[in-house]
C-alpha cells in the first residue's frame, strides 16, 4: 500500500471490499458446498477431496479479496494524482466569474 495515501480512503477500502467480496463468497461457497455433498453421497469423491476443493475455493476468494482492494487503492491512489478527473461542483457561472477574474489578475 501506498503510504501516501490517506489512511480513510484504506480503511474505507478495506470494510466495503471485505463485506462485498465475503457477501458473494459465502453465496459461492454455499453453492459448491451443496454440489460436493452430492458428489460424495453419490461415491463420486471423498471425504478428503471435498476438503480439498473447499478449502481451495476459501483460498481463491481470498485472494480475489486481496486483488480487489490492491485494485481500489490504486485506483484512489491514481485518482489522487490525476487532475483532469477532478470534477468541479461549480456552476456555469461561478466558473465564468473566477476566469475573468483570472484573466484580469494575467493582464498585469
Amino acid at each position: 500500500m501506498s503510504p501516501t495515501l490517506p489512511a480513510s480512503v484504506r480503511e474505507l477500502s478495506f470494510a466495503e471490499t471485505r463485506e462485498e467480496i465475503t457477501q458473494r463468497a459465502t453465496e459461492d461457497h454455499a453453492k459448491l458446498q451443496e454440489r460436493l455433498s452430492v458428489r460424495l453421497a453419490a461415491k463420486k469423491i471423498t471425504t478428503a477431496e471435498r476438503d480439498a476443493q473447499l478449502t481451495d475455493h476459501a483460498l481463491a476468494w481470498e485472494n480475489k479479496l486481496h486483488a480487489t482492494i490492491a485494485q481500489r487503492i490504486e485506483r484512489a491512489h491514481l485518482f489522487s494524482f490525476n487532475l483532469p478527473d477532478h470534477r468541479s461542483a461549480l456552476t456555469p457561472d461561478q466558473n465564468r466569474g473566477i476566469q475573468s477574474k483570472l484573466s484580469a489578475l494575467w493582464e498585469f
